[in-house]
């Protein structure tokens, strides 16, 4: 497939997050595990995106992870807490919302540093299944984090301004473990 196929693909497969959305009222009650939609082929890392999604719920419910909702903003100045309200979402909820994708063909997991990638508004996450699975071993807290990172822009966070490293930091100052939850996690 050339360059050009390539990206039509990709933008295909990220309007069909933005435009179709995910199902509506799959989201678990208050504390049962959410429903992930986690649709890449292989088992394993299917698996280790859902154990990893099911921590950054956690995370994305603690207090000071909701706080930083309200200090972003998408480009037209919504905030991101706000964008949570009209959908009528929790944190937790919403992240059973986004839809997980293998991003193996996406050109930018050709960086070994990209660990998922999605645009501003689409509810389409790629995973990029090496990095990720690496990080998810060896740091899960940063994949955690990464996830959430993917999530504030699917809720129409852009980057640069801020830029990618400071919205992870300040996902990973802002969302704290939660309570109950082992150090060694």
């Amino acid at each position: 497939m050339g360059i050009r196929a390539a990206r039509r693909r990709w933008a295909a497969l990220l309007a069909l997050g933005t435009l179709g959305g995910a199902p509506r009222g799959v989201a678990a009650p208050t504390g049962e595990a959410p429903v992930f939609h986690v649709h890449i082929p292989s088992a394993s890392i299917a698996r280790a995106v859902r154990g990893t999604l099911k921590n950054a719920a956690d995370r994305f419910s603690t207090e000071g992870c909701t706080a930083l909702l309200s200090t972003f903003s998408d480009a037209s100045g919504v905030t991101l807490s706000r964008r949570l309200e009209e959908l009528g979402e929790t944190p937790r909820g919403y992240l059973s919302l986004l839809l997980f994708y293998d991003g193996s063909r996406v050109p930018a997991c050709a960086a070994r540093e990209t660990l998922a990638v999605t645009v501003p508004g689409s509810r389409a996450v790629f995973v990029c299944p090496d990095s990720f699975v690496k990080t998810a071993m060896h740091d899960p807290l940063l994949a955690q984090a990464m996830l959430i990172h993917e999530a504030l822009h699917t809720l129409g966070l852009g980057e640069n301004p801020p830029s990618s490293r400071e919205i992870t930091a300040r996902v990973l100052s802002s969302c704290r473990q939660p309570r109950g939850e082992a150090a060694d996690r």
